[in-house]
């Protein structure tokens, strides 16, 4: 995994680690916006990737899929150790939200607890946002397969010996290519099973000893803001709603600033972390 850390002038600064959505990289503008308030603002930043997304590809001849989780919490705890922040919170857009509570729940078990985390617009069950992005607005499935495919034809161009073409009757719908992608390169049964893997459960998250903030637009084209309800039972989550904002926009003027930027300081203002 590639990782890009931009220190402040304060070496006990808060560290913010940011975890970009699916085929988005650190250098997806939402991402550049955040990261760019931040610093401003006197934050240290850790901009991680994923498997398989910005120019990571050669780096695993396995491909990325939404259930290596345990690589991303060692990457994550890698990260604390070399760096050694006095605070830590971990934000996360879209697919980034999701990997941001589950890595925010798996460290609060352990000693590398963060400070604090905030999941804008976090995939919550997987299956739903399929059925959305299948039979929604065209102008999302077509964007989000056209960079998948996109990132599957480098893999294969880095290790031709290692995949073979797909059937074009794979590549009709996201759908398909996910059932495809799940046969032949998970451990996973079917997609149903591969969905429940990443799929975000009250249950799993009963021993969370950190605070998280979620931001939750409930006009989100491939979220169903109803479903954070099932999480109301957590105690340490919380989950503010707003009426616009689409997935991950929260555009808020005629020069396309995020109104997301000024939540997230917010909430990490008001869980104690900001420079001194």
């Amino acid at each position: 995994m590639l990782a890009y850390w931009t220190p402040a002038t304060d070496s006990q600064a808060p560290l913010i680690i940011l975890i970009h959505g699916w085929e988005g990289t650190s250098e997806s503008g939402y991402l550049l916006s955040i990261a760019n308030t931040l610093i401003d603002h006197g934050y240290q930043i850790l901009r991680l990737n994923l498997r398989d997304h910005d120019h990571s590809h050669h780096l695993n001849r396995e491909l990325f899929h939404s259930c290596r989780l345990d690589e991303v919490v060692s990457a994550t705890s890698d990260a604390l150790n070399r760096i050694k922040p006095a605070q830590t919170a971990i934000v996360g857009f879209s697919l980034g939200g999701n990997f941001t509570l589950r890595v925010t729940n798996a460290l609060s078990q352990r000693s590398q607890a963060v400070n604090h985390a905030v999941a804008v617009c976090p995939v919550l069950q997987p299956a739903d946002t399929m059925q959305r992005l299948e039979t929604g607005a065209k102008i999302y499935h077509h964007y989000f397969k056209r960079k998948w495919l996109r990132s599957i034809n480098k893999k294969m161009a880095l290790f031709p010996n290692d995949y073979s073409a797909i059937a074009p009757q794979h590549l009709r719908t996201l759908g398909s290519l996910t059932d495809y992608f799940v046969k032949h390169h998970t451990d996973y049964a079917n997609s149903e099973s591969y969905f429940n893997g990443y799929r975000i459960k009250a249950q799993d998250f009963a021993n969370l000893s950190t605070q998280i903030d979620i931001l939750m637009a409930e006009d989100d084209p491939i979220i169903n803001a109803q479903l954070l309800e099932e999480l109301r039972p957590v105690t340490n989550i919380n989950v503010t709603y707003t009426r616009y904002g689409g997935h991950c926009g929260f555009i808020q003027n005629a020069q396309f600033d995020c109104w997301a930027d000024n939540f997230i300081l917010h909430c990490l203002k008001k869980s104690g972390l900001y420079p001194k």
